[in-house]
């Protein structure tokens, strides 16, 4: 049986095309966040949120997109991703 930390490391090990992969969706997502419609937004905002710590690199991009949308739904979907992200990062190095 695996423990939590041994399935972490492993996932870690994962080569480098897995975590181009997930950069790859990381950034498409980024660039989401910069289309004029809400819900482009707001769907892209969920997925990185859905990502967790491997969203890492969106932080500054979230923050962005709450200190500047004028929609009260998109600031508020922003300011979540980026506690959980933040929350699931800090996770994920403590353990590492």
């Amino acid at each position: 049986m695996l423990s939590e930390k041994t399935t972490i490391n492993h996932g870690n090990l994962m080569g480098e095309k897995a975590l181009s992969q997930i950069d790859k969706i990381v950034q498409f997502h980024i660039n989401r966040l910069k289309d004029r419609s809400v819900e482009v937004q707001l769907k892209s905002i969920h997925e990185l949120q859905l990502l967790g710590a491997q969203a890492e690199s969106a932080m500054p991009a979230l923050r962005e997109l709450f200190e500047t949308s004028e929609n009260v739904d998109v600031k508020r979907a922003a300011q979540q991703a980026g506690i959980v992200i933040f929350t699931k990062s800090k996770e994920t190095n403590e353990q590492g």
